[in-house]
């Protein structure tokens, strides 16, 4: 009841500048593939794989827009939420995917939900709605293509140096705690021991791509 609450409060809240999606068929969940080239890593054709929301239309004070739109749900909204967001490689990587796949999109909106619990006689008090647009100049998409090639060549380090650094930031991302913390505050000699109680999977795209290129 009260998700179906919070979104007729959100099409109450954007009924002035509704989102059109541009083909109800194709264009939500809009999965996108694009070569990394000249990555110097060894092989060739990987690719940079995922899914888009959606592509729409918005009429905005400003004119017609035709945008990819992320949705976002959270429950601390940050104090510089719209910098943090523009701030974000996930959203320039989606806007230089969808112009290398010949899309002709303008910017990314962000569709943010702010949930919290509000109160006993207004449960929806605790529903804010927020839209930020992002528009990418091309001096911004090189900055995020590098900071990706950056982190695909610093994994193949730590694989060389079999070393794998601890994500000490993300402890207690997004509100909860990182279900791998015990095994981090366990003593380094009792580590492999412990990783037989997890499920293994052997992430390396690079590796088993140039496996398929050499068979």
């Amino acid at each position: 009841a009260r998700m179906k609450r919070s979104f007729v409060a959100w099409l109450k809240r954007w009924a002035h500048q509704p989102l059109h999606v541009i083909d109800k068929g194709t264009m939500t969940e809009v999965p996108f593939q694009v070569e990394l080239e000249n990555l110097n890593v060894g092989v060739e054709g990987l690719t940079l794989d995922g899914l888009m929301d959606a592509i729409v239309d918005i009429e905005t004070e400003e004119g017609p827009f035709r945008m990819i739109v992320d949705y976002k749900t959270t429950g601390r909204l940050a104090m510089d939420w719209a910098g943090v967001y523009r701030n974000s490689n996930q959203f320039r990587l989606y806007y230089m995917a969808a112009r290398k796949m010949g899309r002709r999109v303008d910017g990314v909106l962000v569709d943010l939900f702010h949930c919290t619990k509000g109160t006993k006689k207004n449960p929806n008090s605790g529903d804010d709605f927020y839209r930020s647009f992002y528009i990418f100049g091309a001096e911004e998409l090189d900055e995020a293509k590098h900071d990706l090639y950056t982190g695909i060549a610093t994994e193949q380090l730590y694989k060389m140096l079999g070393h794998y650094p601890k994500n000490t930031t993300a402890c207690q991302a997004y509100g909860t705690t990182c279900g791998f913390l015990d095994l981090c505050l366990a003593a380094p000699e009792l580590r492999e021991r412990l990783k037989e109680g997890y499920d293994h999977y052997d992430f390396d795209p690079i590796a088993k791509l140039k496996e398929k290129q050499n068979g």
